[in-house]
């Protein structure tokens, strides 16, 4: 709003930001504990940072807008001021995906471009993922620790369960959004929901401080948080026969900075321009863009139809787009990709989800029943339900619903049937995880061989693309980033080797 661009300062400041808000909510003023806790944090920080930079993103939206988007921002372009990037700066309209950039959120772009500038790799932007899944963690270990009377194991256990979203997972090393929605949704819930029981403050505020970035991450996530901050004020009126005036202020307040001031572009912009703030993932009277990201007949079912299925079916091996019902149990082998339509839960899920609702009349605690509701009401607010990536909140539903009987059981069987349940959730997601992981490991020690073999070798290159020239301006900046400006980039050439992100010329 300042006419100000992202600046390698913004990250530095940020962390000094969050630490001062540390220390003053750190009420016996334990320096020792402030100290120990600052190196953990810088710790993890830093093996977030060599993580991410050690595994390349070749994934096709990570590509195609989300890499370009963060590119654009850390160049210097403000879409407060300039709607349009290609206005901006027309080097950037042979990007095919310009539409995307200019109308879609842009919070993570934000905060991606800001560790780009200061490190100058644009890898680093993933570490967002790895941060946010740790937050995710350990919210939900200072919540359960209380709720579950100071139980460690029980506690830890349930902790990593929940935060372990496959889609987290899954997208870690990459720049897709879905996963961080993920992780934010949860932190987000974990902390209302502790404000809601135990009527800790500080958890108030800080879901206050994280809603501006939900709502920012996708327009699905103002979606979200809208209806569960809605329905929980509502339960909490009815339950408590109390109106939490605090929380309904500073939700507005949060609410307005998060869509007139971070989200001016794309919500305002969009409505200005388009007279829709979620254009152009929504038209009216056009085809919804997931209508043709799976088979006719699957697509043409209700929401709800469309939910189980997917839950329960694998990938026809034939047909990436249609669903192949599967039994629970059945296999361990996890769903091909990262935009996995069917199965996206992961191989263990749909016997996982069979079990927690086996459990519900184990359910006795009402807390946790609505809960389970309200954010169940999040799940079917979108027609996409059905695919894991944009719904993955059904992952915290389960997740509650193992919480809630644990929390009111007696009976120490009961209890550690609930331990296995959460135990499988964690291997279910392991397995998910491993895969891509091992994938995208291969990929970049292969992108490093050919990166050392081009600079030794003074071969020359052709950079890597798809059918519509999508990859061209990522996969250009990467390998210029990583291996200097000298390197010599031809078009058509004899190839002689070949990575996802360039080819090298025989001559």
């Amino acid at each position: 709003m300042l006419g100000l661009s992202i600046s390698p300062l913004n990250v530095p400041l940020s962390f000094i930001s969050c630490f001062i808000l540390a220390f003053h909510w750190q009420s016996n003023n334990d320096y020792k504990i402030i100290g120990i806790s600052s190196i953990f944090i810088f710790l993890i920080f830093s093996i977030s940072l060599f993580i991410s930079i050690n595994h390349i993103d070749i994934f096709y939206d990570s590509r195609a807008y989300h890499g370009p988007a963060v590119i654009a921002l850390a160049d210097g372009w403000n879409p407060i001021y300039d709607w349009h990037l290609c206005n901006w700066n027309y080097e950037y309209c042979i990007i095919p995906t310009t539409r995307v950039i200019d109308h879609y959120t842009k919070a993570q772009w934000y905060l991606s471009a800001g560790f780009y500038n200061l490190f100058k790799n644009i890898e680093t932007g993933k570490c967002l993922n790895v941060l946010m899944l740790f937050l995710s963690f350990t919210t939900s270990l200072s919540f359960i620790y209380k709720l579950f009377n100071g139980k460690r194991f029980a506690s830890f256990v349930a902790a990593i369960a929940i935060a372990f979203n496959p889609i987290s997972a899954v997208q870690i090393f990459s720049g897709f959004v879905d996963g961080l929605l993920a992780s934010t949704f949860t932190v987000y819930a974990i902390l209302l929901t502790d404000y809601f029981l135990f009527n800790q403050k500080k958890s108030l505020y800080q879901a206050i401080l994280i809603l501006p970035f939900l709502i920012n991450l996708k327009f699905t996530g103002l979606v979200y948080s809208v209806i569960f901050t809605t329905l929980l004020i509502a339960f909490y009126i009815l339950y408590k026969k109390n109106i939490p005036k605090k929380l309904i202020l500073l939700t507005i307040i949060s609410g307005l900075f998060s869509l007139a001031v971070i989200g001016f572009n794309p919500y305002v912009s969009n409505v200005v321009e388009k007279k829709n703030p979620f254009y152009p993932v929504y038209q009216p009277r056009s085809p919804n863009i997931i209508s043709k990201m799976a088979c006719p007949d699957f697509i043409s079912k209700n929401r709800f139809c469309k939910f189980i299925i997917s839950t329960f079916s694998v990938h026809d091996k034939s047909e990436y787009m249609k669903p192949v019902l599967s039994m629970p149990f059945s296999t361990l082998e996890p769903a091909p990709g990262i935009e996995a339509r069917f199965a996206g839960f992961g191989p263990l899920f749909s016997g996982v989800f069979i079990i927690a609702l086996l459990q519900l009349f184990l359910l006795r605690d009402g807390v946790f029943c609505i809960l389970v509701l309200i954010i169940a009401a999040t799940i079917f607010s979108t027609s996409a339900c059905w695919w894991a990536r944009l719904a993955p909140q059904t992952w915290l539903v389960v997740g509650l619903i193992e919480l809630g009987i644990y929390y009111r059981l007696r009976k120490s069987w009961l209890k550690c049937f609930v331990l296995a349940v959460l135990v499988t959730m964690i291997a279910n997601t392991s397995l998910v995880f491993t895969k891509i992981v091992l994938k995208q490991t291969r990929m970049t020690k292969q992108f490093h061989k050919d990166i050392d073999i081009v600079k030794r070798e003074n071969f020359s290159i052709e950079i890597n693309d798809n059918a519509k020239n999508h990859f061209k301006f990522y996969n250009k900046r990467k390998v210029i980033d990583t291996a200097g400006e000298n390197i010599t980039i031809v078009k058509n050439c004899k190839i002689k080797s070949k990575n996802q992100i360039f080819n090298i010329c025989t001559e």
